[in-house]
This record gives C-alpha cells, structure tokens and sequence, in this order.
C-alpha cells in the first residue's frame, strides 16, 4: 500500500511507525513514508539518505540537525532543487550546495544566501549554468 500511497501510514499503529525496520522499508518504497515517521527515525541518518535520494523535499521531514548536514543536503539539492528550502541557512551559503541547486534551476537564486549570490564568480557561473 505504501508504494501507491504513503498516507496510508497515517492508519497506522504509533508502534509500528516508532519500529527502525518497518520504517526503512516504507521508506525504502516511497520516499514521503518519512513524514509519517517517529521523530526518532527523522534523525536517523540511513533512513533520511534513503528518502533525499527518492526526491530532496524528504528533508522536509529530516531532523534540524540532518537539515544542517551538507552531506545530506547535497544529496537533496541534487535530487531537487527545492529541498534547497528546508536546509540550514548556514548551508545556502555554502558553494557546493548553491551551485548544485542553480545548476537545475535559476530560481534556486532565491534561497541562496544573498552574501553568496554577490560574488562575482558565483552569480557569473550561476547565470551560465542557467542557461545550458
């Protein structure tokens, strides 16, 4: 049921939404399983990769420390651009993840760190990348 509709998750027992294995699995088959998660498995790194990796607005349902890890928020920006959003704002100013995000779309300028989007090197290579 999960791979057609993780809402159906929200039927669930607590209990089995707090269980490490059933978790992974949902997720395994369905990236948003992750926003019916126990807070606990919204830490876990393993689980959380698994999920950016499906699609990057899974970070939206990762832990404020997951958010702020540029590990993971690489993963999710490359997956798609937007996850850009829910990352720490420490890490829309840093190169690699800005510049993963404007390589799929110009419009990921807007949540890059402002400080960023004035260097000359990046806005230059930001606009060229836009336009391939």
């Amino acid at each position: 049921a999960v791979e057609h509709s993780p809402h159906a998750l929200k039927h669930a027992p607590k209990q089995m939404l707090g269980e490490r294995e059933f978790i992974f699995r949902a997720v395994e088959k369905n990236w948003l399983a992750l926003s019916y998660a126990a807070e606990g498995h919204q830490s876990d790194r393993e689980i959380v990769l698994l999920a950016v990796k499906q699609n990057g607005l899974a970070l939206k349902y990762a832990s404020e420390e997951l958010c702020g890890d540029p590990a993971i928020v690489v993963v999710a920006v490359r997956t798609n651009w937007e996850a850009l959003a829910f990352a720490m704002k420490e890490l829309r100013a840093d190169p690699e993840v800005a510049t993963e995000a404007v390589r799929q779309n110009w419009h990921a300028l807007d949540l890059v760190a402002k400080k960023l989007c004035a260097e000359h090197q990046f806005a230059y290579d930001a606009v060229c990348q836009s336009w391939q």
